[in-house]
């Protein structure tokens, strides 16, 4: 083995034939692959990553060498924790990281007429899709990118402590990933933490495997994602406190271990766009994003386990990280093994808006294009109240109750520092605008429905055109013919019937 710096480079046997004979004349014939070693972890990003590796240690089953029961054991988590494992590298941690990665591995499904071929399975036991399956729920095609991301960084970091069978059964998992993926085509360039992923995964694999193919469409396919990017410096998939955290992930990817020059540039060129967009729409008093959200699986992230969140709990310590406390309870909390990856690949925020995201930098109102211009999100930062919305061009609403689009929220800080918020959970399609302390709606037609998250307050004090809430009050106006309040699981819901205008106006209350 050959040893420059930090990195080294090692000869590979490409399948098992040519393993018997290297083993025999104690020389590796194939490709030159180029290995990484795994850099440190900063004290702080070791702190969340020893928190969310301990965590998994006590769900770990050693028989199935994946986390879960005898029944049930899931197979994505199982391959971050297996890459967690070498990356702590305790003993005994590497041996069983490497039988996690190939027993997860070992759940690829191998159906090469099928839609999910070269996908993996949700969990271990899970029967395979009948052959009308649906996607999202019979399987999930972007196991592909998720599982295979991580058996390329393992790969990069630790390949030359894999044993070359083990090596073998890796690359072979990204081969058919891949492949399943170019055959089914199903995944757009718009579909963005998918997207940026597979352009790493996919011209990972060209290098590796020297196929100047993959390097090439792959290359032209994140070129793709970086010319829409570039029209107003913003993903289709916009301002996500969930998958804005997976872009993170792939961009740190796209940036350190990128194929080619191009692939590093525009990895890293993207990355910090991504970093000032958050920066923008943070609030580090109230340690939240401001809406709009496109997708979001919350509204507070000191409660629940956002992606923006983990890669911010690495540079911020407890009493200002968006994020609940370590090991503590959390909703969502199965992302937070995403600290796993994350540490093990990086990140890098611009020097400049490092101070964003510890202190709050004042009143201001944000307007940002969204993809191609078609969309506009906006929101407006006070010291104790925010408020975001989209303008969609009547384009989107939220037709079903799982809609993970909030195209309407305001966050306030209730007097002893929990924060309260409102989010709109039903409407038609619908534009929707944020200004200093309020928001306007337009709709085609139809209920909207909004959900108030405010501890203490009395719906007697909520009427169509006031609501007086803890530490806030508002003004409503609608063409509402009528309007409706009634409690759900401890949560204020108030329903305007057959609206097409509303305009609300709020005033942060301070005691």
């Amino acid at each position: 083995m050959l040893r420059l710096a930090s990195h080294s480079y090692r000869i590979m046997p490409h399948n098992l034939q040519t393993l018997a004979r290297s083993a025999c004349v104690c020389l590796f014939i194939g490709f030159t692959a180029l290995s990484f070693a795994q850099e440190p972890l900063k004290p702080r990003m070791n702190e969340a990553f020893n928190a969310a590796v301990e965590i998994l240690d006590a769900r770990w089953d050693s028989k199935a060498a994946l986390l879960g029961s005898n029944k049930s054991h899931t197979v994505r988590g199982s391959a971050w924790y297996g890459l967690g494992l070498i990356t702590r590298d305790k003993p005994g941690d590497f041996e069983n990281g490497i039988k996690t990665l190939i027993a997860v591995a070992h759940t690829q499904i191998d159906l090469p007429q099928l839609p999910w071929d070269g996908t993996f399975k949700r969990v271990a036991e899970e029967k395979l899709p009948p052959l009308n399956g649906k996607a999202y729920v019979d399987y999930d095609p972007n196991w592909r990118e998720f599982v295979g991301t991580i058996f390329a960084l393992a790969l990069i970091q630790h390949g030359d402590r894999i044993s070359a069978q083990d090596t073998l059964v890796l690359e072979n998992a990204i081969k058919h990933a891949i492949n399943g993926e170019i055959k089914q085509k199903r995944l757009p360039p718009t579909y963005t933490n998918i997207a940026l992923m597979y352009a790493f995964l996919w011209t990972f694999a060209g290098q590796r495997f020297h196929n100047d193919q993959y390097i090439k469409d792959g290359e032209a396919w994140a070129e793709k994602i970086y010319q829409s990017f570039q029209v107003n410096h913003s993903f289709d998939e916009f301002n996500s406190p969930t998958y804005c955290g997976v872009d993170l992930y792939a961009l740190a990817l796209l940036r350190r271990y990128g194929a080619t020059t191009r692939l590093r540039e525009i990895g890293a060129s993207m990355e910090a766009d991504q970093w000032r967009d958050i920066a923008r729409f943070y609030h580090a008093g109230l340690r939240n994003l401001a809406g709009p959200f496109d997708r979001s699986y919350g509204m507070d992230m000191t409660r629940y386990a956002s992606l923006v969140g983990v890669w911010l709990s690495f540079y911020l310590p407890n009493d200002k990280m968006p994020f609940p406390v370590f090991g503590g309870s959390m909703d969502h909390g199965g992302d937070f093994f995403c600290a796993l990856p994350y540490a093990a690949v990086g990140t890098r925020i611009p020097q400049d808006i490092l101070k964003e995201f510890s202190t709050f930098s004042g009143e201001r109102l944000v307007e940002r294009k969204i993809a191609n211009g078609t969309r506009t999100a906006t929101a407006w930062l006070g010291e104790n109240l925010m408020i975001g919305a989209e303008y969609t061009g009547l384009t989107r609403g939220i037709l079903t109750r799982t809609s993970q689009f909030h195209p309407v929220t305001i966050h306030w800080k209730h007097t002893d520092g929990s924060i309260n918020w409102i989010k709109i959970t039903k409407i038609s399609l619908c534009d929707c605008i944020a200004s200093k302390n309020g928001v306007s709606i337009t709709t085609d037609t139809g209920d909207v429905v909004f959900r108030v998250h405010a501890p203490g307050s009395d719906i007697k004090n909520i009427t169509q055109t006031r609501w007086v809430l803890q530490n806030l009050a508002l003004d409503v106006t609608s063409d509402a013919k009528k309007a409706k309040v009634r409690i759900e699981d401890n949560d204020i819901m108030i329903t305007y019937q057959d609206v097409k205008h509303m305009a609300i106006h709020s005033e942060y209350i301070s005691n």
